[in-house]
């Protein structure tokens, strides 16, 4: 039985102009609460090092929640403000997917779990 391959390259291009991102950027993204356990902060310290040695970069989350001011504020004090996005609560996360090249999942507990 053949799978069908959910990666559209025309939904990719879509989100991106969307989005205004180039075809040339490395997109890292990542889906989640704003909550201690998703590690946001973590998040932004790796992007920041990787920005670092590739400039033609952005990151995007998409949540929200009781963390997003702290964050937001973590993001400007280190300069990074045009280089991460914020896109909130979204009802289209599976076209967000599309855009990323990376998609980053630091949780502090998930994938922890049933071992022991």
């Amino acid at each position: 039985m053949k799978r069908k391959n959910p990666f559209s390259q025309d939904d990719r291009k879509k989100i991106r102009d969307e989005l205004e991102i180039s075809d040339e950027t490395i997109v890292l993204g990542h889906v989640g609460r704003f909550y201690d356990q998703k590690n946001h902060s973590f998040i932004i310290d790796v992007f920041e090092q990787y920005e670092k040695v590739n400039s033609n970069t952005v990151l995007l989350l998409v949540g929200d929640g009781e963390l997003i001011k702290e964050v937001k504020a973590k993001v400007f004090s280190r300069g990074l403000s045009d280089k991460v996005k914020f896109l909130g609560l979204r009802n289209d996360v599976h076209r967000i997917l599309q855009g990323f090249d990376v998609f980053l999942l630091p949780s502090k507990f998930e994938g922890f779990f049933g071992f022991g």
